[in-house]
């Protein structure tokens, strides 16, 4: 069984007004802390801070000078193995790191979203045009991509997670500059920011991070409101993006999640709920929330060879009704449960990148915090966890 360390939390003293409110730690970064940033919040400091402290095993905004100069020799040689800085560019205009992320993005292309290139092609040329028509869009796929190249090369992986952090802040502060609209231009685009978005949030927050159980809780619930923005968007605009590049690709996923499977994985917690002692309302978004995880469960073991399972099994926090979110925030033990088999789930597809041990990671913080009465509920994210 994998044993998850995590690192004490410790309270800013010089972090902006909202996250000492919220008890969490602030990276202190100015204008705007990188927890504003990404969750779109006013950002303001009341005292000057004397420096920019760590966060609790995250990614901080970090300076634009916050370079590594250390050698990775690794089989992926088609990117260098040194820093910006000590390549000897000094404060040339040119952005060496910014190159070798978009050197990394145009040779993983959609491999990146776990995507079989071989079957589904590249980028097609429509959706590059597009993609430098949004400035905003190209800082948030470059720090994805960024975060990709910190699983690739460990001894640089505080650079690259440093810079995802600095192009998804500059990336989200174009966007509410630019505002855009959502038509036929425009969303195929703002489409792609949001969802990519949402996706990195949750691999900086949950994949990369180990944090106590209620800040564990308050990151889920952010995240859940990001892939709630994503679903808005797609309501929008689904009629054009039907008419984009991105029709294959949906259609597939939508047709993945169509499945009718047995509903195997959760009958028996489908089971306890319809006879546990709770209010009606609470028991039908549990079940509304159980069937939703099912769907995802058997579109990411039923979809074409090739296709990405990302999509299937993160539609499921698209999926959950605003109700689950409330509980879930009151850490009501059957939603917790139910989160316990999302981490089951993305355990069973940890050899994705943007998944990892986040599984294990979000089994072990709820089983820890609920008490052993719960074990029956928990049997089958237990036996996910005891067989890693």
């Amino acid at each position: 069984m994998t044993t998850i360390t995590r690192k004490s939390h410790k309270k800013s003293r010089n972090g902006c007004v909202r996250c000492k409110r919220r008890h969490i730690k602030c990276d202190e970064g100015r204008p705007s802390c990188g927890y504003c940033n990404i969750t779109e919040y006013q950002c303001s400091y009341e005292e000057t801070p004397a420096s920019q402290s760590e966060t609790s095993g995250c990614t901080s905004l970090p300076s634009i000078t916050n370079t590594m100069t250390s050698i990775e020799n690794d089989s992926d040689t088609s990117l260098s193995s040194r820093s910006t800085l000590d390549r000897g560019f000094g404060n040339s205009p040119v952005n060496m790191l910014h190159l070798e992320l978009l050197r990394h993005l145009i040779n993983k292309d959609l491999a990146l979203f776990n995507y079989d290139k071989s079957k589904f092609g590249t980028f097609n040329r429509e959706i590059m045009d597009r993609l430098f028509t949004a400035p905003y869009l190209v800082n948030q796929i470059l720090a994805f991509t960024a975060l990709h190249l910190s699983v690739i090369f460990p001894t640089r992986k505080q650079e690259f997670q440093d810079h995802a952090t600095q192009l998804q802040a500059h990336g989200l502060f174009l966007f509410r500059v630019e505002q855009p609209t959502i038509d036929v231009r425009n969303c195929l685009t703002v489409f792609l920011f949001t969802s990519i978005r949402a996706l990195h949030v949750f691999c900086q927050r949950i994949t990369f991070c180990r944090k106590d159980f209620g800040d564990l809780l308050a990151d889920f619930i952010e995240i859940f409101h990001l892939h709630k923005h994503v679903l808005e968007i797609a309501n929008q605009s689904w009629d054009f993006l039907l008419d984009s590049p991105l029709k294959q690709l949906l259609e597939l996923e939508s047709s993945a999640l169509m499945q009718q499977e047995p509903l195997v994985e959760c009958s028996e917690l489908l089971a306890l709920v319809e006879s546990a002692l709770i209010d009606s309302s609470a028991r039908n978004t549990y079940l509304e929330t159980i069937n939703s995880l099912q769907v995802a469960i058997n579109g990411s073991q039923n979809h074409p060879s090739g296709q990405s399972t990302i999509g299937p099994i993160i539609s499921w926090l698209v999926a959950v009704p605003l109700s689950y979110i409330d509980l879930l925030a009151e850490k009501r033990p059957e939603a917790l449960v139910i989160l316990a088999r999302f981490g089951a789930l993305l355990h069973l597809h940890h050899e994705i990148w943007t998944f990892g041990d986040s599984g294990l990671y979000i089994i072990d913080s709820v089983s820890t915090y609920l008490h052993a009465t719960w074990d029956a509920w928990l049997q089958w994210p237990k036996n996910i966890q005891q067989a890693a």
